[in-house]
């Protein structure tokens, strides 16, 4: 969305349905809140600035286009650091108008920061309806530090890929302790997982995939801030974006300029002074300038663009290069491999069986058709899907079957379906959609044959608790609800929508920290957590629907598929673009 529209409606230029659409693409879409919130901001503080008599000759609209660029990329201002930045930014670009503002003193700028504070807190409460969530912020519970969360993973890396610290995938930066001194936690994962942290390729060439999807190709010697699941710092080096439509807005700072994708494939290098040149290989990308005054420059296929040191300098435009940045590494990378899986389509004529029609190994224990447990008179009626045929659920049904081994509940996994909710369920308890069951334990429970009574490390429903969450959200829990993590978006609209949620995995992996939740292709904002390790132990049953003596579920299921891996995005995605199979 054009910037100029959030002014508009900052200003209340815009109404009836222009106004409408701004305020509904602001509930649905927690980037551009963050955005509108830091427009807000700025803007009280703008104007507090701004009545300074010998910075009347400024215009407000000028003085704001010079910096919005770049403050706009930043954090929330909240700490001393931040006012000083934001501070400095403001007397540059005065500066370099050759305004002679007087010196502010610090009670102009608490006064602005004030403002600027209240002035926001007024936007969320003119969208009260919006629950304000961030992937990295949202809590609801102990466990799951926002750094300490999974933002991307090292997928592939050629031979001669060479890091920081010469351990295979595990370039820790210099400040990192280990988890056996209570220290810092490494950037990187033995299995390549990243968190947010700078990672320092000193040769070759490695694939990143970031959690929303996005893919770089970083070429070393190289040096990368991961921030977040959409947004990185490429301090120095070159790298290839390949950004799929649901990660579109996928962002790249440097320390020269902004580069915000609009899907596309475009390639970012950065010199030792921090010079920076964009190329666009396919698509559309918008470049901005940190410093000065240069609007931001829409660019497409086949152009590029420099930025220098000069401050005053405009975005230049040069020859186009695009084949000097790689577009692959020699080894293959996660999302080429075939991943294992089961599949229930739920296409069958009639007859209780289900069957599997997934991809295992040959020889592995999951070629597994699914059977109606006996001790179960009610199961839910064939109905028309998403895909072909699939299930319907009455509150009093379900379907819970026998499952082969194959599947570990602590180990890495992925789970996706697509599912039809009505706007207003009967009953608020008949949200529990699916869940994998271990066998029951001890005295008196080899006899069990219904699992009423067994484990839950995993469950799958929409949130009924708005205290602990956004109401009607996909919630993933485990270990019987102990812990949890809680969508933003509300599924309840009688629409199909694909549900997915991959776990990386591990001897003491959180759900917190190692769990991302994805509803149709892209990745979900967290809007409220409880952190807690997972069960371990085998699964035996997957169960559509909730326990005995639950209202179960009401709704549609089509399409379900079970990875005994933690899949790459790009299938989560291409399962919800539902145009072919896996």
């Amino acid at each position: 969305m054009k910037s100029e529209l959030l002014d508009a409606y900052l200003c209340g230029d815009l109404r009836g349905e222009s106004a409408a659409f701004i305020e509904a693409a602001l509930k649905s879409d927690a980037a551009l809140r963050e955005v509108y919130f830091q427009q807000v901001r700025m803007d009280a503080a703008l104007r507090v600035l701004l009545e300074d008599e010998e910075l009347a000759e400024v215009s407000p609209e000028r003085f704001a286009a010079g910096i919005m660029a770049r403050l706009q990329t930043e954090e929330p201002v909240e700490t001393e650091e931040d006012r000083k930045f934001a501070k400095s930014v403001l007397m540059e670009i005065l500066e370099e108008r050759g305004s002679k503002p007087r010196p502010m003193g610090w009670w102009d700028w608490v006064k602005a920061a004030g403002v600027a504070a209240a002035a926001a807190i007024a936007a969320i409460f003119l969208l009260q309806n919006v629950r304000v969530t961030d992937g990295d912020d949202a809590g609801g519970g102990s466990g799951g530090d926002a750094r300490d969360r999974f933002v991307a993973r090292i997928t592939a890396e050629n031979p001669g890929a060479a890091w920081a610290k010469p351990l295979p995938l595990d370039p820790v930066t210099s400040d990192a302790g280990s988890a056996e001194d209570n220290g810092p936690l490494p950037i990187v994962a033995e299995d390549g997982w990243i968190r947010p942290g700078r990672l320092t390729l000193e040769s070759g060439v490695a694939e990143v995939t970031f959690n929303s999807g996005a893919r770089i190709f970083l070429e070393g010697p190289a040096v990368l801030e991961v921030e977040r699941p959409n947004r990185a710092f490429l301090e120095r080096g070159k790298l290839t974006a390949e950004v799929p439509k649901p990660a579109t807005g996928f962002v790249i700072n440097t320390p020269r300029v902004n580069v915000v994708d609009l899907g596309t494939r475009f390639g970012v290098s950065v010199e030792k002074s921090g010079d920076t040149e964009v190329h666009v290989m396919q698509g559309v990308v918008e470049v901005s300038r940190l410093t000065g005054n240069a609007a931001p420059l829409v660019l497409e296929e086949g152009l590029a663009v420099r930025a220098d040191g000069r401050t005053r300098s405009e975005l230049q435009v040069i020859e186009y290069a695009g084949d000097r940045f790689a577009l692959k590494v020699s080894e293959p990378s996660e999302a080429d491999a075939p991943p294992r899986f089961l599949r229930y389509e739920f296409d069958e004529s009639g007859g209780s069986e289900i069957e599997d029609t997934g991809r295992g190994i040959e020889g592995a224990p999951f070629f597994a058709s699914l059977f109606p447990d006996s001790d179960e008179p009610t199961r839910p009626k064939r109905s028309v899907g998403r895909i072909g045929g699939a299930l319907a659920f009455a509150p009093d049904e379900r379907f819970d079957s026998p499952l082969l081994s194959g599947f570990e509940s602590g180990d890495a996994l992925s789970v996706a379906f697509w599912v039809r909710i009505p706007p207003r369920p009967d009953r608020a308890d008949a949200n529990t959609m699916l869940s994998l069951v271990t066998r029951p334990e001890g005295p008196g429970t080899e006899e069990i044959s219904s699992f009423a009574l067994a484990p839950v490390p995993w469950r799958m429903s929409w949130n009924a608790d708005p205290g602990e969450g956004t109401a009607g959200a996909l919630r993933v829990e485990t270990d019987n609800g102990r812990a949890f993590v809680i969508g933003s978006t509300d599924l309840r609209d009688g629409r199909w929508h694909h549900l997915a949620f991959r776990f990386a995995g591990g001897a003491t992996a959180d759900i917190a920290t190692h769990l991302q939740l994805y509803v149709d292709g892209q990745l979900e904002d967290v809007s409220g957590y409880r952190g807690g390790q997972v069960p371990k132990g085998p699964i035996h049953r997957l169960r559509l629907g909730g326990d005995a003596g639950e209202a179960c579920f009401e709704g549609v299921i089509d399409e379900v598929h079970a990875f005994p891996e933690a899949v790459s995005p790009s299938v989560l995605q291409q399962l919800a673009d539902g145009a072919e199979k896996l």
